[in-house]
């Protein structure tokens, strides 16, 4: 019921009341019809400037991110705990507990969901303000209910999860001073390791690291604050469990060739961030590794990742967009994190496979978002608004 209908729903039981007192204190049918056609017509006319202040409000918000080089879906300007588009509806799933704030990434592995608390830790891992922690807290849910949870030293910003080994893998401070944990889910066992070279040294010419994703066994990590044009965007991560050493291996650079939508361009990446592998569902670049650069408005997709030498692929997106995941399954939810509201949202209802979600942080030229990506034009359609700071977001399809 939306806010319109709401009020004539009030307005229709006091047009009862009005009708039932008639009925008891008055003779004459005439006075009676008389006094009900006057309630009638309140009501109508207080809903249809209720309807032209929504409408009003409504085209006021498309022009505004029209402007923006964004589609608009159906205006919705509900909290977000209110927030419907289509058959979509958001709930509330956790917050931060015990102190933990800051969620941010997320992962599912086998059925529990993997979400990451910053709890205000700085970007390089500094002391975090007012509290003085410097570590992050992976928390495990299975469905609602908090299952276990681990520490790790610095500012978690990357979260993935590998089913073959029964790993989750997190990469923390992704503007510098970089490295990267494994937690064994089955025995709780967290290893420490750190990189075999400085993401953020002049050989290398990055910052750190950020995002995980596991294609075939192979651990690919954005390469996240770049200072130089040459630096990777994405590094291939082998690693030593008996030396405790991550090597980094660049998988391509910020200036690549790839191919756009007119011919071959050379990226100019400054921003690498989230990343995903491109499910079988997906019309477009099912089976490729997509990389979003957040700060481009960009997101570049490399088929074949397995291999040493992928083609890329960039896409220009309406814009900046801070994740991005993509419905498997008719039924299922999408999980999202509100990083400044210190709360995880669950959005659930029916869905298209193939269908990719997307969410803009508080940064964005059009922030706190949840809406849809088309693959072939990079336009971005907000479906539901109201957010304070979206972060983490992917789908669990419901046979979790």
């Amino acid at each position: 019921m939306t806010n319109v209908d709401a009020r004539n729903f009030q307005r229709v039981a006091s047009f009862d009341a009005v009708r039932s007192f008639c009925l008891r204190s008055l003779t004459s049918m005439t006075t009676i019809t008389k006094a009900l056609n006057v309630v009638l017509a309140q009501v109508s006319s207080r809903a249809s400037r209720a309807r032209r202040r929504s409408l009003a409000l409504g085209m006021s918000a498309t022009v505004a991110l029209s402007t923006l080089g964004v589609a608009i879906a159906a205006p919705a300007n509900s909290a977000p705990s209110d927030q419907a588009s289509s058959t979509l509806k958001v709930q509330f799933f956790a917050s931060g507990f015990g102190g933990l704030k800051k969620p941010d990434d997320v992962a599912v592995l086998g059925t529990d969901l993997f979400v990451a608390y910053q709890n205000g830790v700085g970007a390089t891992g500094g002391a975090a303000s007012g509290t003085g922690t410097t570590t992050s807290t992976i928390v495990e849910y299975a469905g609602k209910s908090v299952k276990a949870q681990w520490v790790v030293t610095g500012k978690c910003d990357g979260l993935g999860a590998d089913a073959a080994t029964g790993q989750i893998i997190a990469s923390v401070n992704e503007d510098g001073n970089s490295s990267l944990y494994t937690i064994d889910v089955a025995s709780g066992v967290v290893t420490h390791f750190t990189y075999n070279v400085d993401p953020a040294s002049s050989a290398i010419g990055g910052g750190g690291t950020d995002a995980i994703s596991v294609v075939n066994g192979k651990i690919l990590i954005s390469a996240s604050a770049p200072n130089s044009a040459t630096a990777p965007a994405v590094f291939s991560v082998a690693l030593d469990a008996s030396t405790k050493i991550a090597t980094l291996t660049p998988f391509f650079s910020d200036n690549a060739s790839a191919t756009g939508p007119n011919g071959a361009v050379t990226l100019a990446l400054t921003d690498p961030d989230s990343n995903a592998v491109v499910p079988s569902s997906s019309p477009l670049y099912a089976g490729d590794f997509a990389l979003n650069s957040q700060g481009d408005s960009q997101m570049i997709f490399a088929s074949n990742p397995a291999s040493a030498t992928p083609t890329l692929s960039v896409l220009t997106l309406g814009t900046q967009i801070d994740d991005f995941t993509w419905a498997t399954s008719t039924e299922g939810s999408l999980i999202l994190t509100d990083n400044s509201a210190n709360t995880i949202y669950q959005i659930t209802g029916d869905f298209t496979p193939g269908t990719v979600f997307v969410d803009t942080a508080s940064d964005s030229g059009v922030p706190g978002i949840v809406g849809t990506l088309n693959l072939a034009t990079g336009q971005v359609t907000p479906l539901l608004v109201g957010f304070t700071n979206p972060h983490g977001l992917i789908f669990v399809p419901s046979s979790r």
